[in-house]
């Protein structure tokens, strides 16, 4: 069951028994109750990947390769994170950088107005 207050997903006899109790959710704490509750539906697609296995050790090596997966999934997300950390400190800095310029440039701006006035005032007189 989703919780639509907060958006976890909950256990659907856990979280009923739950709210009677405490009419909130228990992670967040947000007032709740039965009507917050939204039933998941799940795809019929789901495969199991154990389920060709009947002796221990191909179970257990099925296992091993799936974690291998999922640990080498894991690095490559891990890389991809320092990758897109490290660009996003790139343009911060070159945002930085052009921010800087342009307030130099409109401070000579400034600058240079004052002289044309000033200029101005001398030559009118």
């Amino acid at each position: 069951m989703i919780l639509t207050t907060s958006g976890y997903i909950f256990d659907e006899y856990a979280i009923k028994s739950y709210l009677n109790e405490f009419k909130k959710c228990p992670i967040t704490g947000m007032p709740s109750t039965h009507k917050n509750l939204i039933e998941c539906k799940n795809s019929n697609n789901f495969k199991c990947v154990f389920s060709q296995h009947t002796d221990l050790i191909t179970l257990l090596e099925e296992i091993k390769n799936q974690w291998q997966k999922y640990i080498l999934e894991y690095f490559q997300l891990k890389n991809n994170l320092l990758y897109i950390r490290q660009e996003l400190i790139l343009s911060y800095y070159q945002n930085d950088a052009a921010y800087r310029a342009l307030v130099s440039a409109l401070r000579d701006r400034n600058k240079l107005k004052k002289v044309i006035f000033t200029l101005k005032k001398l030559l009118c007189k």
